[in-house]
């Protein structure tokens, strides 16, 4: 009898010992499948849904062991077929290219739900495009002033822009030139230049006193230091770029 208690008692243990070593194994298995995710550039559809499968399928105590599940929670409800895709965009994209044949590949980027863009491989590949350089931040800061001048501001069409570091120049100031067309109060449309003078800050000291008097374009144009600006000096921005990150915040 009592070795049948204890036969039945080793029986039990040994089931618990089977059952616990079954859950460390498949918590570990998706555990390693997980870890490899990031690194596999060829992974299907069908192998990410039959992993989120497994993943599912555990019991709480099974998906308390996986640590590293918060990276398989960025492929749920992802369509894996358009981040290849992207992703093979953005890899074509040369350090050369203008920006205007990178806005197709922004767009299909933010196209993609928040899981799918963060599992973009080569996300940085494009955001080198959209970074502002400092002569960029000042460029934007400068057509900030004059969609805020227009009437119509959706009218703006910035031709060329060309900018001066010249902070430690006569006029201390970065100077900017910014050539482009418009619809004017009375709805006619107009080319025109606009030269202001931008600080360290990115802002244009004689912007809110233009303001204050109703005179948008003595902000626009600082006649003045005119004189200082020297085109061989001068750095030619990407006006499609500029017109593209306006309304982006400068800091």
């Amino acid at each position: 009898m009592k070795d049948s208690k204890k036969i039945i008692c080793i029986s039990i243990m040994f089931l618990i010992i089977l059952s616990f070593c079954s859950c460390v194994s498949k918590a570990d298995r998706i555990h390693d499948k997980i870890a490899k995710l990031p690194e596999n550039d060829n992974i299907s559809q069908e192998e990410i849904d039959s992993l989120l499968k497994e993943y599912n399928e555990l019991s709480v105590e099974e998906k308390s062991r996986i640590k590293n599940d918060f990276i398989l929670k960025r492929y749920e409800n992802v369509d894996i077929e358009k981040v290849k895709a992207v992703e093979k965009d953005i890899s074509n994209i040369k350090s050369t290219d203008p920006f205007s044949d990178c806005i197709s590949i922004i767009e299909e980027y933010n196209k993609l739900s928040k899981n799918e863009q963060a599992i973009v491989k080569n996300y940085d590949l494009l955001k080198e495009k959209l970074d502002l350089t400092d002569l960029e931040k000042v460029a934007v800061s400068a057509a900030k002033n004059i969609k805020k001048s227009l009437k119509s501001s959706g009218s703006l069409d910035i031709q060329s822009v060309d900018v001066m570091d010249d902070l430690k120049g006569d006029s201390s100031y970065y100077l900017v030139r910014i050539e482009y067309s418009a619809t004017n109060s009375f709805g006619a449309h107009i080319d025109d230049t606009s030269f202001q003078t931008i600080n360290d800050k990115f802002e244009n000291p004689w912007w809110a006193l233009s303001l204050l008097n109703g005179d948008y374009k003595s902000g626009l144009m600082q006649a003045p230091a005119i004189p200082f600006f020297k085109a061989d000096q001068a750095v030619e921005l990407d006006a499609e770029k500029i017109m593209y990150c306006i309304d982006k915040e400068i800091e």
